[in-house]
């Protein structure tokens, strides 16, 4: 009969391994017309398939629909239309619940990412304040090198993500001003 596909023929039209399409049948959500070992899929399974293969992508589990289907056999049209309705309802609000919490997720990860970007450009930054500090201590110049590294630290930690009080040494930053110099003469290891 040529309405009927073959095994192999079904798993291509649907895109679905033979476990899957074996597993179908166990849980009997289809139920292939057998010619010996050889299974022939007509168009009442073939439409079974393709509701199936759509309750799978709009997210409802394999029971679900099973039970879905057996209420057309048990009850008729009408029922499993109602039944349907109720279980595309609550799927549309479990996915809208999804969505939000996605949505939520990615609006956190972009600011986490664009602070960290800043701290990124803030790092930079800060060597190249400690290059240029290391430089002015081989020179002797130790308030060069105090004032070139506390600006940069300064900076690095008003950019820092992790850095709530601005300034603050226990939060990470540094406990000298921005702005301040150090002594002439003094030695940036004193009161070590």
């Amino acid at each position: 009969d040529e309405s009927y596909i073959s095994f192999k023929d079904m798993c291509a039209m649907f895109d679905v391994t033979p476990r899957t399409l074996r597993y179908y049948e166990y849980i009997e959500l289809l139920s292939p017309r057998r010619e010996g070992r050889a299974r022939w899929y007509g168009p009442r399974e073939i439409a079974r398939m393709k509701l199936i293969m759509r309750g799978r992508r709009f997210g409802f589990s394999l029971e679900d629909i099973r039970q879905w289907l057996l209420i057309y056999q048990q009850k008729g049209t009408r029922a499993q239309y109602e039944v349907w309705v109720d279980l595309a309802t609550r799927q549309l609000d479990a996915m809208a619940t999804q969505r939000d919490e996605i949505e939520a997720a990615m609006a956190d990860l972009r600011t986490l990412r664009d602070e960290t970007q800043r701290l990124i450009a803030g790092l930079d930054d800060l060597l190249r304040g400690i290059s240029d500090g290391a430089e002015a201590l081989a020179a002797g110049d130790d308030a060069r090198f105090m004032n070139a590294v506390a600006a940069r630290v300064a900076r690095a930690a008003a950019s820092t993500p992790f850095t709530r009080a601005k300034g603050s040494a226990a939060a990470g930053g540094s406990s000298i001003p921005s702005g301040a110099t150090a002594p002439s003469g003094s030695s940036p290891r004193a009161g070590q």
